[in-house]
C-alpha cells in the first residue's frame, strides 16, 4: 500500500522471537466465535437508493471472535463461485491496441487530434490529445511482465476529483481510510444526470471498444456536490491531510468556491473476471512474479460522459490447465491466517477484517497461469500511537496451503 497522505512513522525494531506452546496451530478450534452465512443477491432493476458494489451473486459470511484483547476477527468472507469450485487458466496479458483505442475515444464522443508512438528497449508508449481536450496515454512492458496501462483523462472538468484523495482504487480505500475521504460518498444516491445503473451502462459499452469485457464490479460511489463540498472543508481544514512534514494553505488543496450539480459524479471500479472471480487489484512483492501488478479499472463519470479512466494490467482467460475443482472453506484460509497471527509477538492490536476470493497470476516458463487464492485482510500496529498497517496471508484455494 502507498501512502500518499498523512503521517508516517518508521521503527527499527530487532527482537527474538521463540514461539512455545502457547503459540501452537490449533486450527480445528473455535471456540468464541461466530459465523453467519447470508446469500446476497443484487437485482440490477431495484431501486438505487440500495449499496451497490457487486454486479453478480455473492455467497456471504461474516467471522466475528475474540481470540485474546490484543486480537480480534471481524471479517466478511466473499466467495464468489455459487458452485464453490474453480479451475486453473493459461493467461493472456492484454495489449490494448491502438485500433482499440481509436474505437473507445470515438464511444467517448469525441476524436483524437493528434498522437505520437514511441518504442523504447523496455517499453511502448502511445499518447495523444483528443479534440474535446481529453488526452490519453498507453504503456505496455515489451519483456516478459504483463504490466500494461491505459488512461484517458480530461484535466479541465476532472481537476478537483483528481486533486482530492477520494479514490484512485481498492487497496487504497479499504486500507487508508484515515488519510482519504472516499467513504464518505459510500452510500448509494441517484445523481442529477442519471442512475448508476445506466451510467455504468454506458462506461461497459466503452470498455468493450477496448476489448475489455467479462468484467466484475468491485465498487460504485455516488459523489454529490453537497458531499463533495463537506469532503473539501474536511480536507483543507483537518490537519490529518496536510502535506508531509509541512503545512499549506488549504493544507495544499484546491478550493471550489460553489458546487452544484454540474459536479455530481459516479466512481465505478472494475474488476477482470475469471468465470466470476475477480483478478487481484494488489501491488506486492512475490516469489512466483518478481513484482505482482494489480488489475482494476477506475472510472470517473459526469454528464459529460467519462471524465477519467484508469485501466492497470488487463487479463484475458485462455485455455484450462485445471479442470475447476472445490475450494477450501474460507475458514480454512482463516484460520491459516490465524494461527500466523497468532504467533506473532511484534504487532499489537491485531486485526483480521476480510477475507476474499480472488485470483493471482503466476509465472510458469514462457507462459501465465491463473489460480485462486484467498486473500486474507490482517491490520495491525506497531505501538499505541501508530497508524494501522495491513498485511494479507495469501492460501492457495485449491489446497489450503499458505503461499
Amino acid at each position: 500500500m502507498i501512502k500518499r497522505y498523512g503521517r508516517t512513522l518508521i521503527g527499527l525494531v530487532a527482537l527474538v522471537v521463540i514461539c512455545t506452546a502457547g503459540c501452537s496451530r490449533n486450527v480445528g478450534s473455535h471456540k468464541n466465535q461466530t459465523v453467519s452465512t447470508v446469500a446476497v443477491v443484487e437485482d440490477k432493476s431495484a431501486s438505487e437508493t440500495t449499496s451497490s458494489n457487486s454486479d453478480s451473486n455473492e455467497s456471504l459470511q461474516h467471522f466475528t471472535e475474540t481470540v485474546n484483547e490484543s486480537f480480534h476477527i471481524d471479517a466478511e468472507a466473499k466467495e464468489y463461485p455459487a458452485e464453490g469450485t474453480a479451475g486453473i487458466y493459461v493467461g493472456d496479458p492484454k495489449r490494448i491496441s491502438k485500433e482499440e483505442i481509436q474505437r473507445f475515444i470515438d464511444a467517448c464522443g469525441t476524436k483524437i487530434a493528434s498522437s505520437q508512438e514511441i518504442n523504447s528497449s523496455d517499453m511502448d508508449y502511445y499518447n495523444g490529445v483528443c479534440e474535446n481536450g481529453a488526452v490519453f496515454y498507453a504503456e505496455q512492458d515489451v519483456h516478459n511482465h504483463p504490466y500494461s496501462k491505459f488512461i484517458y483523462r480530461n484535466d479541465e472538468k476532472c481537476k478537483f476529483y483528481q486533486a482530492y484523495p477520494i479514490y484512485t482504487g481498492e487497496e487504497e480505500y479499504l486500507t487508508n481510510t484515515k488519510y482519504t475521504v472516499g467513504w464518505m460518498f459510500s452510500e448509494s444516491k441517484v445523481l442529477s444526470f442519471g442512475t448508476a445503473t445506466e451510467a455504468e451502462q454506458r462506461i461497459r459499452i466503452a470498455l468493450e471498444a477496448l476489448g475489455l469485457t467479462d468484467l466484475k464490479l468491485l465498487r460504485t460511489l455516488y459523489c454529490d456536490h453537497q458531499t463533495l463540498d463537506s469532503a473539501m472543508q474536511r480536507i483543507t481544514t483537518n490537519e490529518d491531510y496536510s502535506p508531509l512534514g509541512m503545512t499549506a494553505e488549504n493544507n495544499g488543496y484546491p478550493v471550489k468556491e460553489t458546487w452544484s450539480e454540474e459536479d455530481d459524479a459516479y466512481v465505478f471500479s472494475f474488476g477482470f473476471s475469471v468465470y466470476g472471480v475477480p483478478m487481484s487489484y494488489r501491488y506486492f512483492d512475490s516469489s512466483r512474479t518478481a513484482w505482482y501488478t494489480g488489475s482494476e479499472i477506475v472510472v470517473w463519470y459526469t454528464k459529460d460522459g467519462i471524465v477519467n479512466l484508469v485501466v492497470n494490467t488487463p487479463w484475458q482467460v485462455g485455455r484450462t490447465e485445471t479442470s475447476p475443482a472445490p475450494i477450501v472453506s474460507a475458514q480454512t484460509a482463516l484460520d491459516v491466517a490465524k494461527a500466523k497471527l497468532e504467533c506473532d509477538l511484534i504487532k499489537q492490536d491485531k486485526r483480521i477484517e476480510e477475507i476474499r476470493l480472488e485470483y493471482h497470476y503466476v509465472q510458469d516458463w514462457g507462459r501465465w497461469l491463473l489460480m485462486p487464492v484467498w486473500a486474507v485482510a490482517c491490520s495491525s500496529r506497531s505501538g499505541p500511537d501508530t497508524d494501522r498497517v495491513y498485511t494479507f496471508v495469501y492460501v492457495d484455494a485449491l489446497t489450503g496451503n499458505e503461499l
